[in-house]
C-alpha cells in the first residue's frame, strides 16, 4: 500500500535525478592543455579521431588543476579503486560498478572525506563489461571545505560540447 507507493516515488525521483545529472554533467572538459593522444594525421578533426577501447597515455595534471576530481580510496592503505566528480559539497557522482560493501573515503583536493551513503541508479544492471545505468551518488559524511566551491559545473546546453570536439578525460592511472 502506502510504503510501496513511497518506494516507487523515491525510485521515480532518483531516476529523474540521474537523468538530470548524467545529461548535464560530464567529467570531460574542453582540452586546453595538451593535444589528445587519440588524434592522428588527417584533413579534418573527424577524420583524425581513432576510437580507443580504453584511455592510454596521458600526462600528470598540474597540482589542484581538477579540484572537483574525487579519488575513492579504501583504508587502511588508502588505495585508489575508482574516480568520481564532486557535484555539490556533499555529493560525488561516480560509476555504480564502484559500489562497495565496506567503508571508504573520497579524497578531494588533497583531503579525505568519509563516505556516508551510496545511492545506486535504480535501473543499474551489472551485465558484462559495460553495465547498464552505471551511475551512483556517493554522499559524504561532511561537506567539502576550502576548495573554492570548485564543483563540476552542470551543463544545461544540449549541443555542447559538439560532436568531434577534443576533450580531456581525467582520472588516475598509468601515463605510459
Amino acid at each position: 500500500g502506502r510504503s510501496l507507493a513511497i518506494t516507487m516515488m523515491k525510485q521515480f525521483i532518483l531516476r529523474q535525478l540521474f537523468v538530470l545529472l548524467l545529461g548535464a554533467t560530464s567529467i570531460l572538459a574542453a582540452d586546453d592543455e595538451q593535444p589528445s593522444s587519440s588524434l592522428r594525421g588527417g584533413r579534418n578533426l573527424q577524420d583524425r579521431l581513432i576510437p580507443e577501447a580504453r584511455i592510454i597515455g596521458g600526462y600528470f595534471a598540474q597540482t589542484r588543476r581538477y579540484r572537483y576530481f574525487a579519488s575513492l580510496q579504501r583504508p587502511p592503505y588508502f588505495s585508489h579503486f575508482c574516480g568520481g566528480t564532486l557535484i555539490t559539497p556533499t555529493l560525488v557522482l561516480t560509476a555504480a560498478h564502484c559500489h562497495k560493501d565496506y567503508e571508504y573515503f573520497a579524497e578531494i583536493d588533497g583531503r579525505r572525506y568519509l563516505m556516508k551513503e551510496q545511492i545506486l541508479h535504480p535501473d543499474f544492471e551489472r551485465v558484462g563489461v559495460a553495465p547498464n545505468n552505471d551511475a551512483m551518488l556517493v554522499v559524504l559524511a561532511e561537506p567539502v571545505v576550502d576548495n573554492g566551491n570548485n564543483f563540476m559545473m552542470l551543463n544545461a546546453m544540449p549541443d555542447f560540447p559538439s560532436p568531434y570536439t577534443p576533450v580531456t578525460a581525467i582520472g588516475r592511472g598509468y601515463t605510459n
